[in-house]
């Protein structure tokens, strides 16, 4: 399932309920809780340090394979690159979002071939 988003915060909690609707019957609860969060995080640094795609808005695709459950966000940033030993008390509030999805995440990682990917 793939949908189109608005690039604003309000996107959050959409990106929230239909994550929450998609992985429900195929997650325990206390991991479709964590996914939530690692989405909630993922949208919220996409609208706040990403930038538009071309039509104005971010991406969100869930996918099932199995025993996987797979989200991507996308959006049009420049992309990041996130060093974990460059993490510090200093700039630890910058980087919590994804030390959340890197604590939480089975695996995790970036894709960016035109548009900033991440995926758990």
């Amino acid at each position: 399932m793939e949908r189109r988003l608005p690039y604003d915060v309000a996107s959050v909690g959409s990106a929230r309920r239909l994550v929450g609707d998609f992985a429900e019957a195929r997650l325990s609860d206390g991991r479709l809780d964590e996914l939530v969060l690692m989405i909630s995080e993922m949208v919220t640094n996409a609208v706040t340090h990403g930038s538009a795609e071309l039509d104005g808005c971010i991406g969100l695709r869930l996918e099932e394979d199995q025993d996987v459950v797979r989200v991507v966000v996308t959006d049009g940033g420049e992309g990041f690159a996130m060093d974990r030993g460059s993490v510090d008390d200093a700039n630890k509030d910058e980087h919590l979002g994804l030390l959340l999805v890197d604590s939480f995440a089975d695996r995790w990682g970036l894709s960016l071939d035109g548009t900033t990917a991440i995926w758990v």
